[in-house]
């Protein structure tokens, strides 16, 4: 740092390394960690610079070290805690819970209800019949692959049926 107080943009992190804004840092010989600071005048600098910043965030820093944890970051954890428990480490707990749509795939959803539960009830058919055999067989006799050949459709409920299959983790493939 420099012999006066730094201006060097550097991020920072909350506790658990989720969550990092970008800051100057602020740091003097003259300013010990845990001292009141003149906020005002850092929060002017920062904006001569273009840094976005809550007075919050810039105090947290320059008394912590540090910015706060938010109520996402509490969310994150709990949900790491929870697949770690179900043994779900390598699956995202939120994207098991609330899958999120693409406005195609909710446009179709209004447009085409009928559709789209025949599609929903096929591939719920197809992951229930795969679990059923492959529960019953043995190492050697369990499948690998499951398919179902849907009729011959146009563009938009092709896109719908491939764009719906990556939330259900079905692979897909199209014949002309």
């Amino acid at each position: 740092c420099n012999p006066g107080v730094c201006f060097e943009q550097v991020k920072v992190a909350c506790r658990c390394k989720r969550r990092t804004i970008s800051l100057l840092c602020f740091k003097s010989p003259t300013v010990e960690e845990g001292t009141n600071v003149p906020l005002a005048r850092y929060m002017g600098k920062l904006r001569s610079m273009n840094i976005s910043v809550s007075q919050q965030e810039l105090h947290d820093y320059l008394t912590l070290s540090r910015v706060q944890c938010t109520e996402a970051c509490r969310l994150e954890e709990r949900n790491e805690r929870l697949a770690d428990a179900f043994g779900l480490k390598d699956v995202r707990l939120d994207s098991i819970i609330a899958p999120s749509y693409s406005q195609f795939l909710t446009s179709m959803n209004e447009k085409n209800k009928a559709f789209v539960l025949e599609v929903e009830e096929q591939f719920n058919k197809m992951i229930t019949n795969y679990k059923a055999v492959n529960e019953k067989a043995d190492t050697l006799n369990k499948i690998k692959h499951t398919y179902f050949d849907f009729k011959a459709m146009n563009r938009d409920k092709r896109r719908f049926i491939h764009e719906l299959a990556e939330i259900y983790k079905i692979g897909t493939q199209s014949f002309d």
